[in-house]
């Protein structure tokens, strides 16, 4: 589908792409508050593994 487009018209859509993801990352949450909601549940996960290998 891309290869028939004409090169103007891809690069307006990435462009508008790449603008519509930088500021639908303004919307969500902060990168600390992800990783202070994921980084116990990955630890539990962890040590549940390594509970269970040894």
């Amino acid at each position: 589908m891309c290869d028939t487009l004409p090169k103007k018209e891809r690069e307006r859509i990435k462009s508008s792409a790449w603008n519509s993801a930088k500021t639908d990352n303004c919307t969500t949450l902060p990168s600390n508050v992800s990783y202070s909601f994921f980084l116990p549940q990955i630890f539990c996960v962890l040590s549940i593994l390594f509970f269970l290998f040894t």
